[in-house]
């Protein structure tokens, strides 16, 4: 389990680095579309971890993204209404969360 999990925290830390490289030379969209994917790896990487507490406000995002699964999986929908409202939508779950905790 352990090492699974140490060999897709370094994958992802690849993903990034390399993502970083070839955002220079690729066009500007993918810089988004590569986020997200990062943004969903760390989501299913965080699912992973026996340790902590499940989360229902991660399951909760999780599951936005693996509803709307067409809109999240192509570099050419990040200009699309769908994928811009999408983004929005999860900041707010987030943002909505970190108020509730303020507030506890």
């Amino acid at each position: 389990m352990a090492e699974n999990l140490n060999q897709e925290f370094f994958d992802l830390l690849l993903y990034l680095l390399t993502s970083s490289r070839v955002a220079i030379d690729e066009p500007k969209r993918y810089g988004s579309f590569r986020l997200f994917e990062a943004f969903g790896k760390l989501l299913d990487a965080r699912r992973k971890l026996k340790e902590l507490p499940s989360d229902n406000v991660l399951e909760k995002l999780s599951g936005e993204i693996d509803r709307n699964r067409k809109v999240a999986s192509s570099s050419s929908s990040v200009h699309t209404k769908e994928y811009v409202q999408l983004l929005d939508h999860l900041i707010d779950i987030m943002a909505e969360e970190i108020m509730r905790k303020d507030q506890t």
